[in-house]
């Protein structure tokens, strides 16, 4: 029982993997309406524009050019408190 969870567990892994090399990354620049937005979205939005420039200077500064999609990339909290 035990090795037919993981087996499954393993294929929808490979399924997962499979299904995201033939997804392409876009992104969409947008206008918001501020006063058309809650609070808890404005500040979800806001920190998730922060985020975004925190994960770009880290790039920047760690002078990552192979960039691979769905990796990990982890921060050492001494240094950084990004992730």
């Amino acid at each position: 029982m035990l090795i037919e969870k993981n087996e499954r567990i393993r294929n929808k892994g490979r399924e997962t993997r499979n299904k995201r090399k033939t997804q392409a990354a876009k992104s969409f620049e947008i206008k918001i309406d501020k006063s058309k937005v809650s609070k808890e979205n404005l500040s979800n939005l806001q920190r998730l524009f922060l985020e975004g420039k925190w994960f770009t200077n880290y790039i920047i500064s760690n002078g990552i050019t192979d960039l691979v999609p769905y990796k990990d990339y982890k921060v050492n909290n001494e240094r950084h408190a990004l992730f």
